[in-house]
């Protein structure tokens, strides 16, 4: 399958964040942000937390129709 690019950008210091594609164990990302990833379409959660500020949650759609998608995590208090 062709794979989409997915840009993340984490712009609060010190958060930790995981993607997992819907139905599989999540994997956590490791920086420096931000980074591109390749992946093949489905959907897909993103989740982000640091400890004093609201847990961030996104879902995506991945498909060959949009080959290029953007994650932008900035938790705010």
């Amino acid at each position: 399958p062709e794979l989409v690019r997915v840009a993340v950008d984490v712009r609060t210091p010190g958060t930790s964040i995981a993607m997992n594609r819907v139905g599989e164990p999540p994997e956590a990302l490791a920086g420096p942000f931000p980074r591109a990833l390749m992946l093949p379409p489905g959907r897909y959660t993103f989740t982000a937390s640091k400890p004093g500020y609201p847990t961030f949650t996104r879902q995506i759609e991945l498909s060959p129709d949009r080959p290029e998608r953007q994650v932008t995590v900035e938790l705010t208090r």
